[in-house]
């Protein structure tokens, strides 16, 4: 079975030879280039430049020797854009180990060592301390304003941090037919040439955390409760400006890719909802099954969505609003108990993640305990399919690399459908 006909069986809910394993195809369940600069030691793969995707929160793409290794199935095609020289540029990490990031990222660093993002139009939207690995948003496009504009200047919706992007999304296929073509052509290629389950990125935050991308989180959570006519102006000028640009994409390569990431919008924290979820159930989940309804009636293109946290008591209303697949199902927080997700929830919705917590047990854990947690997920989740293998967030420097390979090995081990 292919690693394409693997992820179908899993997406329609039936068990197929053996779990489909995801690493590093979202921007949420990959590793960071440090913690994979350790990995690449640690298994002693070939010598060559780690490629940063993910300038944000400083993502590797694995390998291709790591993804035959381990059997990888999903396959992110924006690593399919950047194959020249001059399509990458030295970066240096904070542990002073080396990458490469997309030459498109625009860089600069001051005197007292902190080093700023920007935009396609140059404004400053994210820095990065010396003493820290991420980049900060240090720009909110509205958080000056006192309401909200009336009308929406969506231009504005692609001054901050999270719409600096990620390949694909470094193309303008919404505006410059030569780089639709190349989309196009490209992930037709993949498809053609591969076995792997496809995936794209809308490169897009979603509906929550829009908001306080362009507000700041505290006028955005005022403004949900004392101005929801403003808020949902806002949103539906977002829902508009999101659906032309799926409709773009889909148009393109509906046909060739298996999954789409409409959004990452984390509405959990750590001990329960960020928000009341009456309030998602009113303001932002009609949203979502609008942008679903769409997508769904242009393609068969499963739909994923990304939210950390404790969020079982928003599931149900992304199932009514047409979800497909959820991820990263971060089992450590309150609420989210795996054999209670994968029995009220699984048969209507593919568990994307949950394999190992991250934060406790691969960081902290020995190489047998993060095995045998490894087969106890699999063993809660699998029945049935409607599971995809992956840990419940990104790999963090300073993660063991020999937890790293337990968990890749115990995946590949224990995932084999009997």
């Amino acid at each position: 079975m292919t690693s394409r006909e693997r992820f179908i069986c899993a997406a329609q809910h039936k068990e197929a030879d053996r779990v489909p394993v995801d690493f590093g195809t979202t921007r949420s369940g990959g590793i960071t280039a440090v913690a994979y600069n350790a990995l690449k030691k640690y298994l002693g793969l070939a010598s060559q430049n780690t490629r940063l995707y993910d300038i944000q929160q400083q993502l590797a793409y694995p390998d291709d020797e790591l993804m035959r290794k381990y059997g990888f199935d999903l396959y992110d095609v924006g690593r399919a854009f950047l194959n020249a020289e001059s399509d990458w540029k030295p970066y240096s990490l904070m542990d002073g180990s080396s990458a490469v990031i997309p030459a498109y990222y625009r860089l600069e660093n001051e005197q007292d060592g902190k080093e700023y993002l920007f935009t396609k139009k140059g404004t400053r939207v994210a820095v990065k301390p010396p003493t820290s690995y991420y980049f900060d948003q240090c720009y909110w496009p509205w958080g000056d304003r006192d309401s909200i504009p009336d009308p929406i200047p969506r231009d504005e919706f692609e001054e901050e941090i999270w719409m600096v992007p990620a390949s694909p999304n470094h193309l303008d296929f919404m505006h410059e037919k030569s780089d639709l073509e190349v989309l196009r052509r490209t992930v037709k290629e993949l498809y053609e040439t591969t076995s792997y389950a496809l995936y794209i990125d809308l490169g897009r935050p979603g509906f929550f955390e829009k908001g306080w991308y362009m507000f700041g989180a505290e006028k955005w959570f005022m403004g949900l409760v004392l101005d929801k006519p403003g808020i949902c102006r806002m949103l539906d000028a977002y829902v508009e400006e999101c659906i032309e640009r799926l409709g773009v994409i889909l148009e393109a390569v509906g046909d060739y890719i298996q999954v789409i990431r409409v959004f990452h919008d984390d509405i959990g924290n750590q001990n329960g909802p960020q928000f009341s979820p009456a309030l998602f159930k009113e303001i932002i989940a009609p949203r979502y099954r609008r942008l679903f309804d769409f997508i769904h009636s242009k393609s068969k293109v499963k739909i994923l969505n990304h939210s950390c946290g404790s969020i079982a008591d928003f599931i149900p209303s992304f199932i009514d609003a047409g979800l497909d697949m959820l991820n990263p199902i971060q089992t450590s927080c309150n609420n989210m108990d795996p054999a209670r997700l994968k029995k009220e929830y699984g048969k209507d919705l593919v568990l994307w993640g949950g394999g190992i917590d991250t934060v406790n047990e691969l960081s902290n854990g020995t190489p047998a305990q993060v095995r045998d947690r490894v087969r106890e997920r699999i063993e809660i989740f699998a029945p049935g399919g409607g599971f995809v293998f992956c840990a419940t967030h990104n790999i963090q420097p300073g993660v063991p690399p020999q937890n790293v390979a337990a968990m890749l090995e115990a995946a590949s081990e224990y995932g084999v459908y009997c």
